[in-house]
């Protein structure tokens, strides 16, 4: 018989959407995988075991649409730098 785990105490698809935020406010490269587990309030073995890594994270589909998250890619891209119409930067 196989062992599994606790049932997990988060949403997969809640969790995605507050961490695309968190993403957008500090770029890729300034989110850590400490950050996002402050921030949304589950352990990092957590996230980890849920999603593979912050890259993955990062990348796994949102209910965003296909433009809105171009526009997040574009913008932690450039978030070192001001981005021209951007009020969060």
């Amino acid at each position: 018989m196989a062992v599994t785990g606790r049932p997990r105490s988060f949403d997969d698809t809640q969790v995605i959407a507050h961490a695309k935020e968190i993403f957008w406010r500090r770029g890729y490269v300034g989110t850590s995988m400490r950050d996002l587990s402050d921030e949304l309030g589950v352990l990092p073995s957590s996230l980890h075991a849920a999603f593979g890594g912050k890259r993955a994270i990062f990348l796994r589909p949102s209910t965003t649409t296909p433009k809105t998250h171009a526009r997040l890619l574009r913008h932690s891209e450039r978030k070192s730098r001001r981005c021209p119409g951007c009020a969060s930067c």
